[in-house]
């Protein structure tokens, strides 16, 4: 997240380059594909607890959260990334903001996947 940056400024804006909406993490496989496409471009920010429609609406269990994307980031990423997850409130509701820092690596961040490794970039929005 860029550090000018509010959580209100961030919101308002739309999804890019550098920031994407999640709603919750029941689907982390898909946050971690966002995670390795922002890692191999130029990084960026996951708010989790938005809808598609920038809607503000909390997530409920936290640190249940935190802990599914880190592990499934963990898991599932060579070479193994962990992901910078903060805790914002907003309006009374509960958010997971996960910062994700450009890899500088000799090879790129790969998403294992069916016995395969899959590099991701992140391209628009």
């Amino acid at each position: 997240m860029l550090i000018e940056d509010t959580i209100e400024d961030i919101i308002q804006g739309r999804e890019g380059p550098r920031v994407d909406f999640k709603l919750d993490a029941s689907s982390p496989h898909k946050i971690v594909k966002d995670i390795v496409a922002f890692a191999n471009t130029s990084g960026g920010t996951v708010i989790i607890g938005i809808d598609d429609s920038r809607d503000v609406v909390g997530l409920s269990d936290l640190g249940k959260a935190e802990e599914v994307i880190t592990n499934t980031t963990y898991t599932n990423t060579e070479p193994q990334l962990i992901p910078s997850i903060g805790y914002k409130t907003h309006k009374g509701k509960d958010l997971l903001v996960v910062d994700i820092q450009y890899y500088q690596g000799v090879d790129p961040i790969a998403l294992r996947k069916g016995g395969r490794s899959v590099v991701y970039e992140r391209v628009g929005s």
